[in-house]
């Protein structure tokens, strides 16, 4: 067995014996399994219990343990010896042939164990009388919690690690409290999470401790001790009324007899024996092949891997998923059980394709064949009726009225939509419309409306010919080519009109040839006008070089194009919206003025009086004193830069033109004469999870992936996209979902749902600026290296989008040496104990590669393997062995 120990004072005899089984410090037959005066409601039974397993505890006379009486020094050594390992007749052989006296008070039976105590190191009688009052008995004398501290350090071997500690006793309001001498132990004690405050907030230094809480300080230390042969982890093979059957670290199949002494806990509580199921994780404390102890460790049971059915092969025993897109097969055996969501017993012919499935296997197991198949959800396949709740472009929601659910569906690309004897198009189906439905296999085939929320309207698709106006009937009229023949339909008065992203389109905005798709009322007037094919063109920063209002036309400087506008063409200065006549008559619209315009063909839709330019820094002369910049349609454009530029970053204090690299996405602010570079925000990318959705306030909080919260109001000025770019809101989030947030300086503008992308590259074409990356899926995707990151061959990298924002970071290998998994968790050994992270959560998409490049599982790693680990958003993606 091995276990911490103070062997620098220990003769070549007691080395060895330091190393004796656990066992030998009880008998099987003396384990002590239930003290009349330990409530199953006690807050520290499951450690009195696991201390009593190991032999370290055994109570009184009585019987009894005593819970609450307060703990004396003498016992604490005791128990302390015990924990680590040494049994009675150790002490008892290795102290035959000496002589001894104390010059410290204890009682006749634990002289053995004091003096033993101060033979090994673990305790300096000097010390101890120094810190005696005149009238206090060092072994009667009731352990405080500074001494405990100090006895525990000892224990477990950090002594010579104490003095290099980071100082958290300042958390305590107390510290002062705390003995001179007591005061390293005690911190050290606080770092290692060995002690905790009381509910006060206060260390409590010399309160006295109770024999419960010593047994669960010696418990709680298990982290830093290895318990060796007694104490088994490993997952449930098996397990029936009067054994268990365990798969240990090793993948060795241990089994233990189980009787109505065995006590069994789980998150510090009693449970019962039928709490504990196969796959558990779980730890055994045995002896002579009985366990007395059994602790539930994790509940979950397998490791997952899920998917949409693709194929199984019953010959082959293959099963293949569609994972993302990619297709990825797995082996089952003749003992694989099929079950539903509730673990009810299913029969293989309920298996049909493009069910959503989980495939249950055991981490440990060698073959990693699936052991278990879960059916979460069937293809659905119904006739039903419901009310629609949301329409996008291939989906389509709907409350349905006979299970009272939301479901979404896939739209198929000839679904039919119908009222009564009309057929329809998808796009006349409209929110709240009532409808009966057909849905095949997950996709919806059909969709009859019973009951329209509004007036159903039909659509019609056509080129636009004139616009004219009727008075003898005071209303507009729209002329419109429909399959070659000429079509005229009257114009409501509020007619909308959606042209691009154009906010104040109107029917005077329309050009000849424009394909037009209306929408008609129940009286045949056109309400709406959408015109899909006409693109909107922004161009940032074009110089007014003249101005026309006799003709309305205007020119500009760097396009060399000549435009019209109308009179109601709009022009937006700060937070106010002029016409153009306003605005040129209030001398906002100039010549020689810079300004941004919404352009069609030749007619402008927009301008909008602007000292923001956005784009890639292509070039920086310090020379010329002057910054190149590159804009979404690939113009660059020259600006002279101030004195006294400032460069704003998310990252860091406000720097200077020193700090401006090439490739670099940008704002620039010009000066209030539009002459020169002021200001430059760099753009930067982050990621996010949403962990708090609050309507009320129209708030969202963030945690990035240091764990840091951030807090953001969402307003006109801080939007949410989807991964398209469309607008969203709140409504459209859940808690959980990851976010790409856009920094344009220091400031946090906008957030995108996550398009992140992280794995290997495989490939690199110089020649497109464009790299391969296979992400951990085992996808491969080409990166377009928008802003020529120094990246090679093998090198990991984490590729984070959002609109035309591409930020690849590298993901940097740390230097680890592997200890143990325990809960879903990597722990790794630390090289010191100072602020050095040593747990870690392990990605789904985990990979874990010899130093060949061979893929192996995470149980093939060894206590002391040298790894390097990848982690990226707090999970490690990817673990390479040295």
């Amino acid at each position: 067995m091995k276990r911490k120990s103070l062997s620098v004072l220990l003769t070549l005899s007691l080395i060895l014996s330091a190393f004796a089984s656990f066992g030998t410090s009880a008998q099987a037959a003396s384990i002590k399994t239930k003290f009349p005066d330990v409530k199953n409601e006690h807050w520290a039974i499951m450690h009195i219990y696991k201390l009593a397993a190991l032999g370290v505890i055994s109570g009184d006379s009585n019987g009894k343990f005593r819970p609450e009486d307060k703990v004396r020094q003498q016992d604490v050594i005791i128990m302390a010896l015990r924990y680590m390992g040494y049994s009675d007749d150790d002490i008892s052989k290795e102290l035959s042939n000496k002589r001894f006296t104390l010059d410290v008070e204890v009682d006749d039976y634990a002289k053995d164990e004091v003096f033993f105590a101060t033979e090994i190191g673990l305790l300096d009688l000097e010390e101890e009388k120094m810190i005696l009052e005149d009238d206090e008995k060092f072994g009667t004398k009731s352990a405080s919690r500074e001494w405990a501290s100090k006895i525990l350090i000892r224990v477990i071997d950090k002594e010579d690690e104490i003095d290099n500690m980071e100082d958290k006793l300042g958390t305590f309001t107390d510290r002062s409290e705390v003995s001179d001498w007591a005061e390293s132990y005690m911190n050290a004690a606080v770092n290692l999470e060995l002690i905790r405050g009381m509910n006060s907030g206060k260390l409590a230094p010399k309160n006295n401790v109770t024999r419960a809480q010593m047994a669960t300080l010696l418990s709680q230390a298990d982290d830093y001790v290895d318990l060796g042969d007694l104490h088994i982890t490993g997952r449930v093979n098996s397990i029936t009324e009067d054994s268990i059957s365990v798969i240990d670290s090793e993948g060795d199949v241990q089994e233990f007899d189980l009787n109505v002494t065995t006590n069994y806990f789980y998150n510090n509580k009693k449970v019962t024996q039928d709490e504990i199921e196969s796959f558990y994780e779980v730890a055994v404390i045995a002896h002579s092949n009985t366990a007395y102890y059994v602790e539930i460790l994790n509940k979950s049971k397998y490791q997952v891997h899920e998917g949409i059915l693709y194929d199984v092969d019953y010959d082959d025993k293959t099963i293949t998923l569609d994972q993302d897109g990619k297709l990825n097969d797995y082996t089952f055996m003749s003992s694989t059980t099929f079950v539903d969501n509730d673990g009810k017993g299913l029969n293989f012919s309920d298996l049909i394709t493009k069910s959503q499935v989980k495939l249950n296997y055991d981490p440990q197991s060698d073959d990693g064949k699936i052991k278990q198949i879960v059916l979460v959800q069937a293809p659905v396949s119904k006739k039903s009726k419901g009310t629609i709740v949301k329409i996008e472009d291939d989906e389509i929601s709907i409350h349905d009225k006979e299970n009272n659910e939301i479901e979404t569906y896939e739209v198929a690309d000839d679904m039919k939509v119908v009222y009564g004897d009309k057929e329809l198009t998808s796009a006349q189906l409209g929110l709240k419309d009532e409808v009966e439905y057909i849905v095949e296999s997950d996709v919806l085939e059909k969709i009859s409306i019973t009951e329209p929320n509004e007036p159903i309207r039909e659509v019609k698709e056509g080129f636009f010919i004139s616009f004219s106006y009727d008075s003898s009937l005071n209303s507009n009229i729209l002329n419109i080519r429909i399959n070659d023949q000429p079509q005229v339909y009257y114009v409501s008065k509020d007619v909308a009109v959606i042209l691009g992203s154009q906010d104040y389109a109107t029917v005077e905005d329309l050009s000849s040839n424009d394909l037009l798709r209306i929408e008609l009322d129940q009286y045949s007037k056109v309400t709406k006008i959408e015109v899909p094919n006409r693109s909107l063109e922004f161009r940032q920063l074009q110089t007014i070089d003249f101005i026309s209002s006799d003709t309305m036309r205007m020119f500009f400087k760097e396009s060399n194009e000549l435009y019209y506008y109308d009179e109601n063409t709009p022009v937006y200065v700060d937070d106010e919206v002029l016409n153009i006549v306003d605005a040129l008559d209030e001398n906002e619209l100039k010549e020689g003025l810079k300004v941004d315009v919404m352009v069609s063909g030749d007619k402008i839709f927009s301008i909008t009086v602007n000292n923001d330019y956005d784009g890639l820094i292509t070039e920086v002369n310090l020379t010329k004193n002057t910054i190149t910049i590159k804009s979404k349609d690939d113009t660059e454009r020259v600006f002279d830069m101030g004195s006294n530029i400032s460069v704003y970053r998310s990252d860091a204090s406000t720097g200077n033109k020193n700090n401006l690299k090439v490739g670099a996405p940008v704002r620039i602010t010009l000066d209030s004469q539009q002459e020169k570079v002021s200001k430059v925000y760099i753009k930067s990318l982050m990621w996010y999870e949403i962990t708090d959705i609050n309507t009320s306030y129209n708030e969202l909080k963030l945690e990035d992936a240091n764990g840091k919260d951030k807090k953001v109001k969402v307003n006109s000025s801080f939007l949410i996209f989807n991964q398209k770019g469309d607008l969203i809101t709140l409504a459209d989030l859940d808690e959980g979902d990851t976010l790409i947030g856009v920094y344009v300086g220091k400031s946090l503008k906008e957030v995108y749902l996550n398009e992140s992308k992280s794995g290997r590259v495989t490939d690199m074409n110089q020649n497109l600026d464009t790299f391969s990356l296979e992400d951990y899926n085992g996808q491969n995707y080409t990166i377009k290296n928008v802003y020529d990151v120094d990246i090679d061959v093998q090198d990991r990298v984490e590729v984070l989008t959002a609109a035309d924002l591409v930020l690849i970071q590298e993901i940097e290998p740390m230097d680890k040496t592997f200890w143990k998994l325990s809960n879903d968790k990597l722990y790794v050994k630390r090289k010191n104990l100072q602020n050095e992270k040593y747990i870690f959560s392990i990605s789904s998409l985990l990979t874990v590669k010899d130093d060949d490049g061979n893929t192996i599982k995470l149980s093939d790693l060894d206590e002391g393997d040298k790894i390097e680990i990848y982690v990226t958003n707090g999970e490690v993606v990817e673990i390479v062995q040295d």
